[in-house]
């Protein structure tokens, strides 16, 4: 039986709240406080506000104190001492800018929840007010004058 979109993302929500439960232990946070997520908020291209609204309702039915970061404000809010889990919506773009804070964070111990994928293959970065991707920038750089520039993501 094929699943229609709506019926993707309820399973999508389900399955992200139950991945969330089993993290929801004392290993997480201070020992057994609330849990905390920080979700990165999707102003950055690719996902849905309904399915981030019913995660987020979701997550907060389920006792989790919700953060919210944009991919600007990511690399600051990105610490053990702040949240516990960071909730990735669209999981293939990431802020190339956060690339070494969630290093550090999955190494003192925090967790990550993917939806979407597959995860971090596709590195985006602010340009001019906009978030752009490696190809985005391609694009955009065929579109140019000689002697134009935009920036290259690494």
């Amino acid at each position: 039986m094929a699943l229609d979109g709506h019926s993707k993302m309820n399973c999508a929500v389900l399955y992200g709240i139950l991945v969330l439960t089993l993290l929801a232990s004392p290993v997480l946070g201070d020992g057994g406080g609330i849990p905390r997520a920080l979700l990165l908020d999707q102003n950055v291209p690719g996902i849905s506000h309904e399915f981030e609204s019913r995660v987020v309702r979701n997550l907060t039915d389920g006792g989790f104190q919700v953060d919210h970061a944009d991919g600007l404000e990511l690399s600051q809010k990105l610490s053990v001492r702040d949240c516990d889990v960071l909730i990735l919506l669209d999981a293939k773009r990431f802020p190339v800018d956060a690339k070494e804070q969630l290093v550090k964070f999955l190494q003192a111990g925090g967790a990550v929840v993917f939806f979407g994928g597959p995860p971090l293959s596709e590195m985006i970065s602010k340009q001019d007010g906009k978030w752009m991707s490696n190809a985005d920038i391609r694009k955009a750089r065929a579109g140019l004058t000689q002697g134009s520039k935009i920036a290259e993501i690494s």
